[in-house]
């Protein structure tokens, strides 16, 4: 299986970092290929500069790592409400119309259906607060169905990761073991 990996990590201390390696951990003793993209590696300052003319050969590389890819994972964390703005910004930049989808009068055609899509949220939000404010609704909706979906990808699994700073060893480890199960193919599954 080819496996490309987006993720946002801006700091190599936090508990996202963490999940990478877990993630690449498993894809490696599987045998699998993997591809490694942080957004917030200074290489991708000119990705994301489309509007202002980004190369279209920048472009088109990381869309072939998505034509390359049979499974793309996201790793990122929410903030204010969303995901970070690299990441739209890579996704606005990099899943143009006839790439990623066609626009037709009354509807939109996805193009990318031969890709399965994985998820990992990391919020610093307790889980009542995610599962009684919505967040765990609201998220999938805009971003797994208005994005993803739209463009012909088949949602696997979207998990939500409490994270931060308090949170305990123990915690940390069965988390990462849902990072192991995330891996196997059961398919659409949102797991708060």
């Amino acid at each position: 299986m080819k496996h490309l990996l987006i993720c946002c990590l801006v700091d190599e201390n936090c508990f996202a970092t963490e999940i990478v390696q877990k993630f690449i951990s498993e894809l490696n003793s599987s045998r699998k290929e993997i591809l490694i993209r942080n957004l917030y590696d200074p290489a991708f300052k000119s990705i994301l500069r489309r509007s202002a003319g980004a190369s279209a050969n920048l472009v088109k590389r990381e869309q072939d790592l998505i034509r390359w890819a049979e499974t793309i994972t996201f790793i990122y964390p929410i903030w204010w409400s969303g995901m970070p703005a690299i990441l739209k910004s890579y996704l606005e930049t990099v899943l143009t119309p006839g790439f990623a989808f066609v626009e037709q009068p009354d509807s939109i055609s996805g193009l990318l259906t031969d890709k399965r899509v994985n998820i990992i949220n990391l919020i610093s939000s307790v889980e009542e607060i995610i599962r009684g404010e919505g967040i765990a609704y609201c998220i999938p909706q805009s971003n797994d169905f208005r994005i993803f979906e739209w463009c012909g990808m088949q949602i696997q699994k979207h998990l939500f990761f409490r994270e931060n700073r308090w949170m305990s060893d123990e915690e940390k480890k069965t988390l990462l073991a849902d990072v192991t199960e995330l891996l196997g193919e059961k398919p659409h599954n949102i797991v708060y």
